[in-house]
């Protein structure tokens, strides 16, 4: 009989075990009864759902079962096979576990003797090689195999052969750093690294830096931020729109903001204090149909703010319907380093 030991990952397995009765929990159940629902399978710690085949007692030995689980119950590197008596009366909880593995002890002992009959020529210490020189007429065949290797996978297009129109593979490590999408729309004038390192060398540094998701300012300079794109906001009423920054999106409560804007009042908190000056802030529309909006906070009160970085900001909006937070993402507070403000 074939050997089952170590259990096989994909391969049927059979084991025998014995169920605590309980009313005599010093000895196994005889003939224990299981329905389904008793025997749960658990794969790699998900639940696989109640066993295909329920246990059955072992013939003339019933304090014994026969656990049987399929090919597809052992598609798991671990098995777990809960025992639970869904009446509740007669056998306790059970639980087994299984460690799969490639190959049983049988088909490891077989690929030995195979490579032992493969390798026995040898000899001891080698005393069975002789020379082989090598031949040159194989630098042309070993060349030849690896180029082939080289354009069969592209990798020619790399260095010797030019591009064309030929794109990287969907999903492949390059096709992931050229393109942000599935779309292939690479541009060599605009995304290439010597068309990015020419626009950064045109780039004004400006105060403020704002991104889809990221906005970065100085502590102590006049904050001027401009969000557009935010969808049509004519429809807002009573406040209208708030700009808040908070250490904590989660915790962090309205009196906790480092920084709150609203449309209507004003400034309202700063470094988690009430705004003294309303004034020294504000939110102007500049285009309601498209969102397009300016938020202002003056120097006198950023300076009162710490440096921070990967807090939180968002924009939301009142109107009929109730409040909608129009944009969010990750605020930075950059370090000053002229502290004057006069």
């Amino acid at each position: 009989m074939a050997s089952q030991n170590p259990p096989v990952k994909g391969q049927a397995y059979s084991f025998e075990m014995g169920l605590v009765s309980q009313s005599d929990t010093n000895t196994f159940q005889a003939n224990p009864t299981l329905a389904s629902g008793d025997v749960v399978v658990v794969k790699d710690g998900t639940l696989d759902g109640n066993i295909d085949a329920l246990p059955v007692a072992v013939t003339s030995c019933t304090r014994l079962i026969t656990v049987t689980l399929s090919e597809d119950e052992m598609n798991a590197d671990r098995i777990a096979v809960l025992f639970h008596d869904a009446s509740g009366s007669e056998w306790q909880d059970q639980q087994a576990f299984i460690t799969t593995n490639a190959q049983t002890h049988d088909t490891v002992d077989s690929n030995v003797d195979a490579i032992l009959a493969d390798t026995d020529d040898i000899g001891v210490a080698g005393a069975g090689l002789t020379a082989v020189p090598w031949n040159a007429n194989w630098d042309a065949e070993v060349q030849s195999e690896v180029q082939d290797a080289l354009v069969a996978n592209d990798l020619d297009h790399l260095i010797q052969v030019s591009a064309g129109s030929e794109e990287p593979t969907d999903g492949s490590y390059l096709d992931q750093m050229m393109h942000k999408s599935a779309a292939q729309n690479f541009d060599a004038s605009t995304d290439s690294l010597e068309a990015i390192k020419d626009r950064l060398n045109n780039v004004a540094v400006t105060a403020t830096t704002v991104t889809s998701s990221e906005i970065s300012d100085y502590r102590g300079d006049r904050w001027s931020i401009s969000i557009t794109s935010l969808g049509d906001i004519s429809g807002r009423t009573g406040e209208k729109l708030y700009f808040t920054v908070k250490r904590d999106k989660v915790d962090d409560y309205d009196a906790a903001a480092l920084v709150q804007v609203g449309e209507t009042t004003g400034l309202i908190r700063i470094n988690g204090a009430a705004a003294g000056t309303a004034a020294n802030a504000s939110i102007t529309v500049s285009d309601a149909s498209a969102g397009d909006i300016t938020i202002v906070v003056e120097e006198t009160e950023t300076a009162k703010l710490p440096v921070l970085n990967d807090i939180y900001f968002d924009v939301k909006m009142v109107d009929s319907n109730g409040t909608k937070t129009l944009t969010n993402g990750t605020f930075n507070i950059l370090a000053d380093v002229t502290r004057r403000s006069s």
